[in-house]
């Protein structure tokens, strides 16, 4: 496996989960066709939202180009090993 993307759906809103694409095949592509069909199964008529680490400006901008937007919602998410990741929630309007 080269990439990954999870989505979900809850009542209130759409969800975009972990996504990543090993580093040897960043820039090809395959994260774009993993965000659109996540996209794509998520619809347009409930606002999606996802998390993204604060200090990785590549996603972030990544995200931006997929019509998601800062919302100003921070939070600190523990990893297994005691450090602390810096999280940023980004939203995508509903248009319908």
């Amino acid at each position: 496996m080269i990439g990954s993307c999870t989505a979900y759906r809850s009542e209130e809103a759409g969800h975009i989960g972990a996504m990543y694409v090993l580093p040897d095949y960043q820039g090809r592509g395959i994260g774009t066709r993993l965000m659109q069909e996540a996209l794509a199964w998520l619809g347009t008529q409930q606002e999606i939202t996802l998390w993204a680490a604060v200090f990785n400006p590549r996603p972030i901008a990544f995200y931006q180009r997929f019509g998601f937007v800062e919302n100003g919602v921070l939070r600190e998410y523990a990893l297994h090993n005691g450090k602390i990741l810096p999280l940023l929630q980004m939203v995508k309007r509903a248009e319908g």
